[in-house]
C-alpha cells in the first residue's frame, strides 16, 4: 500500500467513525426530544467563532490545530444531557469546517475529528463525574475531559500527517511541544465548567461576564499562533538565504526557492513556471533567472495547515523570491567576471589563457583517429598605420570588424581568440588532412581582401597566417610558437598569405638572431 492510498485510507477511516459518533447522537436525542431546549442552539455560534482561533502545535513542514472551542463543549457536557451537548457540538464543528477556506477532503476529517473527539470528552465526563454537580469532582472530571479531548485531537491529526510525510512521530512533533499549549488547554475547559457554574447558580445575564476571559484567550491564540508561524518562516527565510547563496547554479537556485516556497506555505504543490497565476492561484514574479518565471501555487491553505489569506501568502512568496533574486544577482556577477577573465574586452572573444587552456584540453584528449590540431597564428598587416590615421577608436572597431569575419570562416566548434593588439589565433580541432587547414586559411584571407567600412571610411587590411600542427611531444606552449614563427616567414614571403610550420623555420630564425647578433658585435667593436 503506498503512502498516499495509507493517508487517505486513514483520513476516510477518521471520517466514518466521526460519522458514527454523530449519529449515534443524533438517535439518542431523537429517542429524549423532551430533553432539548433551544438555549443550546445558542452554542452553535460560538463553537464556529472559537473554532476559527485554533492554537497551532507545528513543525516546520506541517502543523496541528487545537481548537478553543473545547471551553462550549466543557460547558455543553456539564450542563446537558450527553447526547444533547454532542449534537450541538457536532452542528457547531460541522458548520464552523464548512464555512472556513479550507479543502473539502480536510473539512470532513477536521469535522470527523472534532465530533469523535468531543464524544469520548463528553463519555469520559459523564463516567467521572459520578452525578455531582458543582464539586470538586466535577470539575476534576471537566480537566480530565479536556486532557482526553486534547490527547486524542493531537495524536489523531499527528497520525495523519506522519503518514502523509513519510516522517517518525518524534521527528514530526518534539514532546517539548506539548506541555505548553496541554495547560492552556485545561484554562480552556476550566473556563467552560466555570461557565456552566454561572449558568447554574446565578441569573442567566451574568454568562455575559465570560466574554471578556473568553475573548481575551481567543485574541492570545490568535498572538500565539500568529508569532509561532512568524518564527518559523523566518526560520525557513534564514535557511533558504544561506542555502541559495551558496548555490553555484541557477537551476540549484530555483529548486531551492521551490521547497522553500513549499515549507513556508505548507504546501508541496508550489512550482515554477513561465506562466502567471491563474484565478484561484497566488504567484509572484521571479526576476534575474535567464528568463522571467513565476512562482505559484494553490489559493486555497493545505491540510492541516492554517489559513492564511492571499496577500499574506504572496507577501511571505516575495519575501523568498528577494532572497533567489539576489542568488541570481551574485551568479551574473560570477559568470561576468569569470567571461572577463577568460575573454578579450573589445572582441569578446577568447583571450590567450582561455585559448591555452582549450588547445591544453584539446591536445589531453587527442587520438591518432580523431586527427590532429591545427593552430593558426593571425597578424594584420599594416595595423599601425590604422591607428596612426585614423585614431585608436577606429583601430578599435576594425579589429571587432577583424574577429567577426575570422569567426565567420570557421566551423561552430572551432576557437578563434584574439592574443592581444593585431594578432588573433585560431583552433581547430579534429584536422584529418591539411587541405582542411588550407581551405580555412584562404577563407579568412578572402574574408579580408573584401574592404571594410568603420565610421564611414573604408580600410582595406591583409592578414598573414602561421600555421601549426600538433605532434605528438608538443606543448600547447610549443605549437604556439611554431604557429609564431610561421607567420613571420610568410611575412619574409610578402605578407597576405599562410604558411605551414616546418622544422627549417625554427633553423632560420636561429640564423637570423645569430646574424643580429653578430651585427651587434661588430657595432660595438667598431667594425663596421
Amino acid at each position: 500500500m503506498t503512502r498516499v492510498k495509507a493517508s487517505r485510507h486513514f483520513d476516510s477511516g477518521v471520517g466514518v467513525i466521526g460519522a458514527v459518533v454523530a449519529l449515534c447522537a443524533l438517535t439518542l436525542q431523537v429517542a429524549h426530544a423532551s430533553t432539548f431546549e433551544s438555549f443550546y442552539l445558542l452554542a452553535v455560534p460560538l463553537i464556529m467563532v472559537m473554532g476559527w482561533f485554533p492554537m497551532l502545535v507545528g513543525r516546520q513542514g506541517g502543523g496541528i490545530e487545537i481548537g478553543l472551542d473545547t471551553c462550549i463543549l466543557i460547558f455543553l457536557g456539564t450542563i446537558a444531557q450527553p447526547e444533547t451537548a454532542l449534537v450541538v457540538w457536532s452542528l457547531g464543528v460541522t458548520l464552523g469546517q464548512v464555512l472556513s477556506e479550507k479543502k473539502r477532503s480536510t473539512q470532513i476529517f477536521n469535522s470527523a475529528l472534532g465530533v469523535t473527539a468531543g464524544g469520548l470528552a463528553i463519555l469520559v465526563l459523564e463516567l467521572t463525574r459520578s452525578g455531582a454537580p458543582t464539586s470538586p469532582r466535577e470539575l476534576l472530571a471537566a480537566g480530565l475531559a479536556g486532557v482526553v479531548y486534547f490527547v486524542v485531537d493531537f495524536v489523531v491529526s499527528a497520525i495523519s500527517l506522519v503518514i502523509d510525510d513519510e516522517s517518525k512521530f518524534r521527528e514530526a512533533f518534539s514532546p517539548t511541544e506539548i506541555p505548553g499549549p496541554l495547560i492552556a488547554f485545561l484554562g480552556i475547559a476550566a473556563l467552560g465548567y466555570l461557565g456552566a457554574v454561572v449558568v447554574r447558580h446565578l441569573p442567566l445575564w451574568s454568562a455575559g461576564l465570560l466574554v471578556v476571559p473568553v475573548a481575551t484567550i481567543l485574541f492570545a491564540s490568535r498572538a500565539q499562533s500568529r508569532g509561532a508561524d512568524q518564527a518559523r518562516r523566518l526560520k525557513i527565510l534564514l535557511d533558504t538565504t544561506v542555502r541559495v547563496q551558496t548555490a553555484s547554479d541557477r537551476a540549484v537556485v530555483l529548486e531551492l526557492l521551490r521547497a522553500g516556497a513549499s515549507d513556508l506555505l505548507r504546501d508541496p504543490r508550489m512550482e515554477i513556471r513561465p506562466e502567471a497565476p491563474q484565478e484561484q492561484e497566488i504567484g509572484v514574479a521571479v526576476h534575474g533567472s535567464t528568463s522571467d518565471l513565476w512562482m505559484v501555487g494553490p489559493g486555497l491553505s493545505q491540510a492541516h495547515s492554517t489559513r492564511t489569506d492571499k496577500a499574506d501568502r504572496e507577501q511571505a512568496l516575495a519575501a523568498l523570491v528577494a532572497v533567489a533574486e539576489d542568488a541570481f544577482t551574485r551568479l551574473r556577477l560570477s559568470d561576468d567576471m569569470a567571461h572577463q577573465a577568460w575573454h578579450d574586452p573589445l572582441t569578446g572573444l577568447p583571450n590567450r589563457s582561455l585559448l591555452m587552456d582549450r588547445v591544453e584540453q584539446a591536445m589531453a584528449k587527442q587520438t591518432g583517429r580523431d586527427g590532429r590540431l591545427a593552430l593558426l597564428f593571425c597578424d594584420l598587416d599594416g595595423f599601425k598605420r590604422v591607428n596612426d590615421l585614423f585614431g585608436h577608436a577606429a583601430g578599435d572597431a576594425l579589429l571587432v570588424e577583424v574577429g567577426r569575419r575570422i569567426s565567420a570562416c570557421v566551423r561552430k566548434d572551432d576557437t578563434v581568440a584574439r592574443l592581444g593588439g593585431d594578432e588573433f589565433a585560431v583552433l581547430l580541432e579534429g584536422v584529418e588532412h591539411t587541405d582542411i587547414v588550407t581551405r580555412t586559411c584562404e577563407r579568412i584571407l578572402d574574408s579580408l581582401r573584401r574592404r571594410i567600412e568603420v565610421a564611414g571610411e573604408d580600410f582595406s587590411v591583409t592578414l598573414t597566417i602561421g600555421v601549426a600542427l600538433s605532434a605528438s611531444r608538443d606543448s600547447a606552449e610549443t605549437l604556439l610558437s611554431h604557429a609564431d614563427l610561421a607567420m613571420y616567414h610568410a611575412k619574409g614571403q610578402g605578407k597576405n598569405r599562410h604558411e605551414i610550420y616546418r622544422l627549417s623555420f625554427g633553423d632560420e630564425r636561429l640564423q637570423r638572431i645569430e646574424l643580429i647578433e653578430q651585427l651587434r658585435r661588430a657595432i660595438d667593436d667598431k667594425q663596421l
